[in-house]
């Protein structure tokens, strides 16, 4: 993650269409959208946020479940089952990172405690419902499509064309004492974004 950055509406929410076929989502192709893709129509909750917001949010599930699970058969319960009864921000800490791979300081781990941090709601709280993905036509053939048309390029098909494009710009670039260090081919909608950077020829 320190090498690839972040796109640009990995933020965007997706909207939630309901139609009269049933549920379809509509916005960017990101990580919200995949998440919510997957709880559409599935009965099971995702919640997104930070480490501290996850714990705040288990601590809840856990009261609840203790609240209105009273009369269950006891046994093995999830994970987080009577995490809202730590009451000690170095334990609960200890707790989050070494049991549920949550790296949260002691500090925000008494907030939590002292309920400073509120829990988090479900990604697709209405999310009941079939999935529609609608189809897109293009204007001149009509085709139905729902992925953007340089997806259909296979990865190693990209890998030659960047190779191809860094060895024309090697042999442009000597004439001005240039070098290629990177050459890049990126996915860009329907279309590729290639970008080339040079250093002075050593």
């Amino acid at each position: 993650l320190k090498s690839i950055p972040e796109r640009s509406d990995q933020r965007t929410m997706p909207e939630i269409i309901r139609g009269e076929k049933g549920i379809y989502l509509k916005g960017p192709h990101n990580i919200l959208r995949s998440l919510m893709e997957v709880a559409l129509g599935q009965d099971i909750k995702i919640y997104v946020g930070s480490p501290t917001q996850i714990l705040s949010t288990l601590c809840k599930l856990s009261r609840d479940a203790a609240r209105y699970d009273r009369e269950s058969p006891k046994g093995r319960g999830p994970l987080w089952a009577g995490l809202h009864n730590n009451r000690d921000g170095s334990l609960l800490a200890k707790v989050g990172r070494e049991e549920m791979g949550l790296e949260i300081s002691q500090r925000n781990a008494l907030r939590v405690i002292e309920g400073t941090i509120e829990p988090l709601q479900p990604l697709c709280p209405n999310g009941e419902g079939d999935i529609v993905r609608p189809s897109m036509k293009t204007a001149k053939t009509g085709v139905d499509r729902n992925t953007a048309l340089s997806r259909r390029l296979a990865a190693p098909d990209l890998d030659e064309l960047r190779d191809h494009v860094q060895r024309i710009c090697d042999a442009l670039g000597r004439r001005y004492f240039l070098e290629v260090s990177d050459c890049r081919v990126r996915r860009r909608g329907d279309g590729l974004n290639i970008t080339v950077t040079f250093d002075e020829q050593v």
